[in-house]
Parts: C-alpha cells; structure tokens; sequence
C-alpha cells in the first residue's frame, strides 16, 4: 500500500471502527468499537500524553502498537505488518512533534495540508492488553 497521501488511497478502510471521545473525571477516554469477523470488539482508551517521533519509534520497536487514525473521513486501525510502513510513508513526515503542539503548528508546514498529533493510550477495559495504542489526530 503507497501513502503517498492518505485521501489518494481508496483501500485506505475508514468504515470498519467506530469511535466516541469523552471526559471522564478529568481523563480524556475513548470507546472504539470495531467489527470484526461477524463479531464487535470493544476497547477502552485512557489517554495518556501527547507523543512525538521518537516515542513512537519506541513502541513500533516492542512490534505491539496499533495506529487509530482519526480523520473527516472516519476511524481506521493499522497494525501488524502495515503499520511499519504507514509509519514511513504517511505519519513520519507529518507528525506534529511535541514541542510544536504547545508552540503552535501549521498545517501547511506539512506534505499534503495536513498533519497528525499522537496521543498515546493505554487500555483501561483489560489489564491483560500488552498492546501500544497510538491515536492519531489528523489536523486538516
């Protein structure tokens, strides 16, 4: 799959994931529910910090990390073998690092018009869950 820009991809899947943010007590929690195999997967994100390139190399090192991207067009999961390669190709270049989210950003600083901001989380529903999830906030 080419990056190249993620509006350009038609197999980029947006409508497989639903996603509802919400503030609880202070902790800002997302509820995504994908369906999978004639069956709903339901996970409970707390957010923990906003997160820049070399936190994100990190945990794409542990070979456990989920993007949850986030656009206008709608909610998609990459993992597994992808994710690497989305990595390079469509997030690396556009990542508002984390210095830049307090000092202010432009949109048009980045390839395409548009940018992301990662948001890491931690599963709140399963002390079990090893995964990294990464939500990816696209700025457009």
């Amino acid at each position: 799959m080419d990056y190249a820009g993620i509006y350009d991809d038609p197999s980029f899947c947006f409508s497989e994931v639903e996603m509802k943010k919400e503030d609880v007590n202070g902790r800002t929690i997302y509820y995504l529910k994908k369906k999978k195999d004639n069956s709903n997967i339901t996970l409970e994100l707390e957010e923990i910090d906003v997160i820049g390139s070399n936190e994100i190399k990190a945990l794409l090192d542990s070979r456990s990390t989920v993007f949850i991207v986030d656009t206008h067009l709608g909610i998609s999961l990459i993992e597994g073998r992808d994710i690497y390669d989305f990595w390079e190709k469509e997030v690396k270049v556009r990542l508002v690092e984390t210095e830049e989210c307090c000092d202010g950003f432009s949109i048009n600083d980045y390839p395409g018009g548009y940018c992301y901001v990662a948001r890491k989380c931690k599963n709140i529903k399963s002390n079990c869950d090893l995964n990294n999830y990464i939500i990816l906030d696209m700025y457009h």
